[in-house]
């Protein structure tokens, strides 16, 4: 009958419909996992899981967490760490929960510590359908700043809450060309200069990059709001990059690179423009990326990376005292074992590092370095 043939009809457009929706944004599937175990050699460091494969926010499991950040921050005396890192429908990119195969859009999640990072909240979902989470600690107004990529928009966000809430998200590249909007920011951290910065005093500055191994592009703000594009012209054939301020006020950027060494360029007028990248011998990239941070009122640089060029293996924290011409390997956090990217912040005490890094773990395959995100408290002297 007309009638039957109607209803067929709209039974057919709802499926067809369903069914370009799982195109458009396919589900991944799974149960969540029991949080793996932590590699024998970094439990000296009194490492925690942060995240791991199959963690559950709001009602969906991620069958892979990855790309760490975190900053240290307090707010009317109450001190907390802020670990950050996108959480991904799909498998793959170094993460290969066992028995597992999805694909679908990623999250920007988060988890706080109020205890010096012995316990960790609830994971949450800050942004949906985001990636590239990268945050600054602003002491000035004691709050924390993250910036991220959503549909091709640079945005962020800010907790005056230590985590508890978050801003509604602002689009920071309305007025950037269209060629640099969309730049995927970090990861890891982007910094604010200090208050006796000669430059330009308390300026947030972030780093990103357009295109695999195209350009680096920085974005820098003195109000924490509206963020202009630097010149930086020089920073080609570079990738993830990251950022420290030097005791004489310079800013210098350290860059993934092909090269099988760290890129390093440095700013001397508080980010606005950059010099020529040049080779920094003495630190091993094996395309990976890299962090630094710097210890207020001291000459002392730490960056942590996997300590060779052959591979994400031996995750290693570097110290200089004398602005990155020298650098010492202080320590291996996880010798012989996988070690992907990596994060460093301040800490509770004047004593450690905290270090958020990625690691194969449990329940995952061989080919993982990227499974689990731990974090650690590495001393500096």
């Amino acid at each position: 009958s007309t009638q039957s043939t109607g209803g067929d009809q709209l039974r057919s457009m709802l499926l067809v419909a369903a069914a370009l929706a799982l195109c458009l944004h396919p589900v991944a599937t799974m149960s969540p996992m029991d949080e793996p175990s932590i590699p024998a050699a970094a439990k000296q460091w009194g490492s925690v899981n942060v995240f791991w494969r199959g963690q559950t926010a709001d009602g969906t499991t991620y069958p892979c967490i990855r790309i760490p950040s975190i900053i240290f921050g307090s707010n009317e005396g109450v001190e907390t760490y802020l670990a950050f890192a996108e959480c991904r429908r799909n498998t793959g990119d170094g993460c290969f929960p066992t028995g597992v195969n999805s694909t679908g859009n990623t999250d920007v999640c988060y988890r706080v510590s109020s205890d010096y990072g012995e316990t960790w909240s609830a994971l949450r979902v800050l942004a949906s359908d985001a990636s590239s989470p990268t945050a600054v600690w602003d002491p000035t107004h004691e709050q924390a700043i993250i910036q991220f990529v959503s549909q091709g928009r640079n945005l962020q966000s800010i907790s005056s809450d230590l985590g508890a809430s978050w801003s509604a998200a602002v689009e920071i590249s309305t007025d950037w060309p269209s060629t640099t909007q969309g730049t995927t920011v970090g990861p890891g951290t982007g910094i604010q200069l200090s208050g006796l910065n000669p430059y330009a005093p308390r300026r947030n500055i972030f780093i990103g990059h357009h295109g695999s191994y195209s350009q680096d592009f920085v974005w820098y703000s003195d109000d924490g709001q509206t963020y202009q594009l630097a010149n930086t012209s020089t920073l080609t054939a570079v990738d993830e990059g990251t950022l420290v301020e030097l005791q004489n006020g310079v800013v210098l950027a350290n860059m993934r690179s092909k090269s099988g060494h760290r890129a390093v360029s440095v700013s001397t007028d508080g980010g606005e423009t950059w010099s020529a990248v040049h080779e920094d011998s003495l630190l091993p990239d094996p395309e990976c990326m890299g962090s630094l941070v710097g210890i207020h009122d001291t000459p002392d640089i730490y960056f942590s990376n996997p300590g060779t060029n052959a591979g994400r293996v031996n995750g290693t924290v570097w110290h200089s005292n004398d602005a990155t011409s020298t650098w010492d390997a202080k320590l291996t956090v996880n010798p012989g074992g996988k070690f992907a990217y990596s994060c460093l912040s301040i800490s509770d005490d004047a004593q450690h590092l905290a270090l958020l890094w990625e690691t194969s773990t449990d329940g995952c395959s061989d080919q993982s370095t990227s499974c689990s995100i731990i974090f650690s408290k590495i001393p500096m002297y």
